[in-house]
């Protein structure tokens, strides 16, 4: 294989380790490993397409494990059960439809319980940049001529304990070190809470537009949650 076709293979498993990457940070937030993912595209010059990656995965996620939820719930329904390949290939509201009346509330809070943990996910990245934005405007305001002498010793007291937190968190100097950047991410993330919001509502709307919600009495609903 040639030079160049050995640097795109090294390139695409890169980039396909990011994907990955990203696709994990949504599902379960871990701080160190988004800002290592940050950093990352930044280094690589692949700024730009964090948001629109992080959009994708989010969207990609709710699709995933509502219709993984939805589906496994609809074959718990014997006549279903016989039919599991044609129902897999069906769209999410037609599988709805196919979802048997004894299975209705174990469906929705299983979904809910998966959107509720997509949100809590998307509170923690949007917090983990208003946290740094915070900090940032913290220390600019210390970093004033009579805490000059205060904050050497305190640096000096400090470098050894925090040397392993400044390897993951020294965002904002270096190549990959832009706050206007990160600054944009957080203001994009916010924005992108109501799509994310309006799908996550679709999908629970096709549940509930179910002829299996009419069987369920409020009663049902509160033993289930009880049982919870």
């Amino acid at each position: 294989a040639s030079f160049s076709a050995l640097v795109q293979r090294s390139w695409d498993a890169l980039e396909s380790r990011l994907e990955h990457g990203l696709r994990e940070v949504v599902g379960t937030f871990d701080a160190v490993a988004y800002h290592r993912l940050l950093v990352a595209h930044r280094r690589m010059g692949r700024g730009f397409h964090v948001l629109e990656r992080l959009q994708r995965q989010f969207i990609d996620t709710i699709n995933a494990q509502t219709q993984r939820a939805l589906y496994a719930h609809v074959l718990q329904s014997p006549d279903n059960a016989v039919r599991a390949e044609e129902l897999l290939s069906l769209p999410f509201k037609a599988l709805a439809d196919a979802l048997a009346d004894e299975h209705f509330v174990a469906c929705l809070h299983t979904i809910l319980e998966y959107l509720a943990a997509l949100l809590y996910a998307h509170y923690q990245m949007t917090e983990w940049h208003a946290a740094r934005s915070r900090a940032r405007t913290d220390t600019a305001s210390s970093t004033t001529p009579h805490n000059t002498e205060n904050n050497d010793n305190n640096n000096s007291t400090n470098d050894s304990n925090n040397k392993d937190d400044d390897e993951d968190d020294d965002v904002d100097v270096g190549p990959a070190g832009d706050a206007a950047f990160f600054d944009s991410l957080h203001a994009s993330l916010l924005r992108f809470r109501k799509p994310m919001w309006d799908k996550m509502q679709r999908k629970v709307s096709a549940i509930l537009s179910t002829s299996a919600l009419a069987s369920v009495s409020y009663t049902h609903l509160r033993a289930h949650e009880t049982d919870s």
